[in-house]
């Protein structure tokens, strides 16, 4: 008896800002087409992706690696049922033996036989949302630093004229304003102005950090794409 053919349609897409090419690898006829898109025309690919899905077929989209690659598989992700990254520097060796000119064509028809084959480099790439909390969280950390290198400042100024801190303690009102008190007794006037600048920035960062973090908490508490 004959083995059933899943009907499955691979698709590999040689992707660019203002165009891409798209070949269509059907497994159930062996059939290869190709079609350069612009890059207005998504729309259409997105048509033509959910046109093979109507006719019951699981369809899979391998995608280089390249800058606005996020948005692109985004638009195009309920429209299919798998998205494979390519791992663009090892897919380079690949083409080096099929395509010696650079060619979208070949690069497109390339990818979507290997992938295929189950040959395909891929790579991890995160999500819309996972870059998302990234981002927050590397700007939760500038703002840390900034912070650590102004408070580090203030506390060697403040040493030079006898007032002892801890570093905590330049990150809390209390401590602040203690600070301030000692400074109006043991700082030169001229300085004086200098100290409550470099303790009102210390103040606005402790706010800025504390709105990142509460940004942070609400990616964790009202998305359910996070899973530890």
């Amino acid at each position: 008896m004959k083995e059933k053919v899943e009907k499955t349609l691979y698709v590999g897409v040689d992707y660019h800002k203002n165009s891409f090419t798209a070949a269509y690898l059907d497994c159930l006829t062996g059939i290869l087409n190709t079609k350069k898109y612009e890059a207005e025309e998504l729309e259409k690919f997105k048509n033509h992706l959910t046109t093979f899905r109507k006719k019951g077929y699981s369809v899979k989209v391998a995608v280089e690696t390249l800058t606005g690659v996020t948005f692109f598989t985004e638009e195009i992700r309920n429209c299919v049922d798998e998205i494979t990254y390519v791992n663009t520097n090892k897919f380079k060796n690949i083409l080096k033996g099929v395509n010696s000119a650079k060619n979208d064509r070949i690069d497109a028809e390339t990818i979507a036989i290997y992938y295929e084959m189950g040959l395909l480099p891929t790579v991890y790439v995160p999500t819309r949302k996972e870059k998302e909390l990234r981002i927050k969280m590397k700007e939760r950390d500038s703002f840390v630093d900034m912070r650590k290198g102004v408070i580090n400042r203030l506390h060697s100024l403040l040493l030079e004229y006898g007032i002892k801190t801890n570093k905590r303690e330049l990150t809390t009102k209390k401590g602040m304003e203690r600070i301030k008190e000692e400074t109006k007794k043991k700082v030169p006037p001229s300085l004086r102005e200098t100290i409550w600048r470099q303790i009102e920035t210390i103040e606005y960062l402790t706010d800025k950090i504390r709105e990142t973090e509460e940004d942070i908490k609400s990616l964790f508490e009202f998305n359910t794409w996070w899973t530890p």
